[in-house]
């Protein structure tokens, strides 16, 4: 038998013998969002069933992290239960929470539940070593108060929000996004109480963490407490509590039988074996979204659709790592990518996911089989029985695209139509001349979104009329606000970047040295002159020396994170790193001092 470990970040294995001291069906690692539903569930269905949870309560964000409500998701399944279960104990006991649920009351709820179901769970506890057979994982060791456990099962269900057992297996997994590997900003809540008596999780973003640093993760958390010290308390800052969690968004990302992408949302692909319906929005936190993917700041800012609706159909084999039997997956650390992850990481879609793996171990275990080779109508069926796969939902259904391109034409006429750019992209290049048309038009508007729409379709006759769109914007804004990351002037800037021409560096370069202080549109044109670098290698040293002596220059670009303008990121410094990194790539000698003062934004 082999123990695997995670030591100093490796991966270390052994060949040992080990004697089980205890045996379950199953091991729930972690009992968050996920977790406390995967064991709960897990338990009804008849099993053996063992949690282990590092904090001293279940519920993970929505208790611990001191975020309850449900902001968008999908509902259904066991936790219509346990949220009629927090409404009659708030009701009883007068403990409303200002949201959906008391983070009090869903401790109290889901232990109980727990408990009637059969399960047992350790708290305080953690698993330091997993052990397989041939990449046929066989139980856990736990790390209790009273010491080392040795635990046999037939399925462990990962729920610890950053597949931890399955990096110890050395399962692969993604990080963050391509362009330097950060995720999500993270927030950390505070309690306060309103003037009705209710309490309030005060929410916004902190600053960026690595979930996998213990460093990192013990720094942010200091930090981030440090961010909830006023001078003076007021009526409107009644403070609380400072909860224990901090509010991660982002972090691995297994690498799976079956995976989603963005690709699969937005163009909301159908999926037979579908086994739960996801709902939420493009609900991306990043202060600089220029440096994700061309593919999300089209659809989500480009396009405009930052804000619309998406359904999302999951496979089983997103819970399952590639090649490995015995381990499922629950939580925002399926297999997912980095743009996907932004609508498939809310409470409710959460609950729905431990809940699923329970029925997937459930009927492993009673048949024999291996995770990815389930029955899987046999699954839809079940999981429609409980409530937790529902289709058809109403509230759940998009905005229909437009074929009619009168219909188009009409939309294009207001200020805004993302549903009428990107349906313009799903119909093709059929239509470029059309669009083509449209920009000699004198309504502004109609140009513009024509211009734009041709920018999605690649046709090269948009790059004058992007460049004229660009140099004739004003991007200085009044105020440093978080909805600048989605403003629809950055539209020509990213389908610039796009194409890459030569011609688009004057472009680039003027408005980079029309902007005082506004971080969003540096990150824009920053992107923008070293995308047309990669492309026309002639151009290298010059971009290089250009950004760079624009740096020297302009040292206070600052972006107030989500909902918390009293902790703007000083982007500079990142703008600085990113660039040393290109030009080293690019072989050429670049002076730039680095800062290290900025440790939220140094992953």
């Amino acid at each position: 038998m082999n123990k695997y470990q995670l030591i100093e970040k490796q991966v270390q294995t052994e060949t040992t013998e080990v004697h089980f001291q205890k045996e379950y069906d199953v091991v729930v690692v972690g009992l968050g969002t996920a977790g406390a539903v995967a064991l709960i569930q897990a338990a009804r269905l008849g099993l053996r069933v063992l949690g282990i949870e590092t904090l001293n309560c279940m519920g993970g964000i929505g208790t611990a992290g001191g975020i309850h409500n449900y902001y968008l998701g999908s509902k259904g399944g066991i936790q219509q239960e346990i949220d009629d279960r927090c409404a009659a104990l708030a009701d009883k006991y007068n403990i409303h929470g200002g949201g959906d649920f008391h983070p009090d009351g869903k401790k109290y709820v889901l232990e109980q539940m727990a408990i009637e179901a059969g399960a047992e769970y350790y708290y305080e506890s953690c698993v330091t070593a997993c052990f397989a057979n041939d990449r046929q994982v066989t139980g856990v060791e736990c790390l209790t108060i009273d010491g080392f456990q040795t635990i046999a099962c037939q399925f462990v269900i990962d729920a610890s929000g950053d597949a931890h057992v399955a990096a110890m297996l050395g399962c692969p997994a993604r990080f963050g996004r391509e362009t330097d590997s950060y995720p999500q900003p993270y927030s950390f809540i505070r309690g306060t109480l309103r003037s009705n008596n209710s309490l309030f999780g005060n929410n916004f973003d902190s600053g960026y963490v690595d979930p996998r640093d213990p460093e990192d993760m013990s720094y942010a958390t200091v930090y981030s407490n440090s961010l909830h010290c006023f001078d003076e308390l007021t009526e409107k800052n009644k403070l609380t509590t400072l909860y224990p969690q901090i509010g991660l968004r982002e972090g691995r990302f297994i690498i799976g039988e079956d995976t989603i992408s963005f690709e699969d949302v937005v163009n909301e692909r159908v999926r037979p074996d579908n086994v739960a319906q996801t709902y939420s929005r493009y609900d991306n936190h990043a202060t600089d979204q220029a440096f994700e993917s061309v593919a999300a700041q089209e659809y989500g800012i480009a396009a405009d659709l930052f804000a619309r609706g998406q359904v999302v159909e999951t496979p089983p084999g997103i819970f399952i790592p590639k090649d490995w039997h015995g381990i499922l997956i629950a939580g925002r650390c399926v297999s997912l990518d980095h743009d996907s992850h932004m609508g498939i990481r809310m409470q409710p879609d959460m609950q729905k996911f431990g809940e699923i793996t329970a029925y997937m171990a459930h009927q492993a275990i009673k048949t024999q089989a291996q995770a990815k080779d389930l029955d899987v109508c046999l699954l839809q069926e079940q999981l429609a029985a409980s409530g937790c796969l529902q289709t058809g939902d109403k509230e759940l259904q998009h905005l229909p695209w437009l074929t009619n391109l009168f219909a188009i034409k009409q939309a294009f006429r207001e200020k805004r139509a993302g549903v009428a750019l990107w349906s313009c992209r799903r119909l093709g290049p059929s239509i470029a001349d059309t669009l083509w048309q449209w920009t000699q038009e004198q309504n502004d508007n109609v140009k513009r979104h024509a211009s734009i729409a041709l920018g999605l379709l690649r046709d090269q006759r948009a790059i004058p009329l992007l460049e004229q769109l660009a140099s004739e914007q004003v991007y200085e804004p009044t105020l440093q606000n978080y909805a600048l990351r989605i403003d629809r002037r950055y539209a020509p800037l990213i389908e610039l970047r796009v194409f890459a021409a030569e011609s688009s560096i004057p472009v680039f370069t003027d408005v980079l040295y029309r902007i005082k202080n506004e971080a969003v549109t540096v990150s824009y044109c920053i992107v923008g002159l070293l995308a047309i670098g990669e492309q026309h290698p002639q151009h290298r040293s010059t971009i290089i020396q250009c950004i760079a002596d624009y740096l020297k220059q302009e040292t206070s670009h600052l972006l107030a994170l989500a909902r918390n303008p009293e902790n703007p990121a000083e982007m500079n410094p990142f703008y600085r790193r990113h660039l040393k990194q290109r030009a080293e790539a690019w072989g050429i000698p670049l002076e730039l001092e680095l800062s290290t003062e900025t440790r939220s934004l140094s992953l």
